[in-house]
């Protein structure tokens, strides 16, 4: 029961996976070349890995901290990508021409 369970899990992180890369290569293609939206999302998602595995001090037993961290955002992310998309510029705009930013 347990194994199956486990496969459930493996085959829903993996097809989450899979959307949130292909989401990330259509916010990346957005005034880019396909294969410079190809090479700025692998390098994303390199840095990402890196700062996580730091974040949980290496150790998968750590997941409980990137959960706790990433679940909400990265739940928008999926169930709206427009949406979240559309806030995440507005923010970035909101930040570029704040009078700290100039």
């Amino acid at each position: 029961m347990e194994s199956a369970n486990q496969t459930e899990a493996a085959t829903a992180y993996a097809q989450l996976m899979e959307t949130a890369l292909y989401i990330a290569m259509l916010t990346a293609s957005e005034g880019r070349s396909t294969e410079m939206a190809s090479k700025v999302t692998i390098a994303r998602v390199k840095m990402y890995i890196k700062k996580m595995k730091q974040e949980t001090g290496n150790k998968n037993a750590n997941i409980s901290i990137l959960i706790n961290k990433y679940h909400f955002v990265c739940s928008e992310a999926m169930e709206n990508p427009e949406k979240f998309i559309k806030r995440i510029k507005d923010e970035s705009e909101k930040t570029n021409n704040s009078p700290t930013s100039r």
